[in-house]
Formats: C-alpha cells, structure tokens, sequence
C-alpha cells in the first residue's frame, strides 16, 4: 500500500453572495511560493495523505495547514477607521458593532470586506 501525499491551496474570489472558491495543487506548503491568480483575494493551504493499493485508492481526509492568507495589497481597518471613512454605509457599521468585530479586511481591489481575526487570518508580505 502506498501512501501519496497531496497538497492544495484553496482560492477565494469575490462572488455575487459567498465566495467563489476552486483548488489548485502546490507543491509546498509555503504560502509565499503559492503564485496569485488574477483573481483571487486570498488562500487556504490543505494536505491530505491518500492511500493507493493496487487499482485501489482511497482519498484522506483534508487538513487546513495555517490560517487564511490574503493578498499583500489588502487592508485592514478598524471599527474607528470604518467609521471615520466617509465611503463606509451606516449597513456595514452597524454589521460590525451587531456583530462584535473589531476590524474588517479589504481585498485587494478595496472591497469585499471580511471580519479580520488576528489569529485566523494573515497579509501575506
């Protein structure tokens, strides 16, 4: 029985409702090794051990390696420099406070904002 290890970034782009997502195989798991699609505004890394026996193969269960990297030309702002920026809607503010977050994330383009967690999520440099 062999034992193959496969590993994948997971792209998300901006999509009408929820992101748009699609996997890509890496050779590495090295978010700075990962190349940027046009489109995309940030990635996951994943890996997974499948099994092969003969003409048998049994796919394993994926694992998230790190946390969600974003592109390096996003931004993050707080509930302050949300509020004190002019292009903000009075939606997205009261979302934040609603919801307890303490900053938003910016993709690369300056829209598509995600509640940003300092522990789950990293701006690629």
């Amino acid at each position: 029985m062999d034992r193959i290890t496969v590993r994948f970034a997971r792209f998300l782009a901006p999509g009408s409702f929820v992101a748009n997502e699609w996997t890509t195989p890496v050779e590495t798991l090295d978010p700075k090794a990962v190349a940027w699609p046009d489109n995309a505004y940030a990635f996951t890394l994943h890996e997974r051990i499948d099994m092969h026996d003969g003409p048998d193969k049994f796919t394993g269960t994926e694992r998230q390696v790190g946390p969600i990297y974003y592109h390096p030309d996003s931004k993050v702002k707080t509930l302050a420099e949300v509020k004190a920026d002019p292009a903000s809607t009075r939606i997205l503010v009261s979302n934040m406070e609603c919801n307890g977050w303490d900053s938003l994330i910016y993709s690369r383009w300056g829209n598509w904002p995600q509640p940003f967690d300092a522990e789950k999520h990293q701006i690629l440099t």
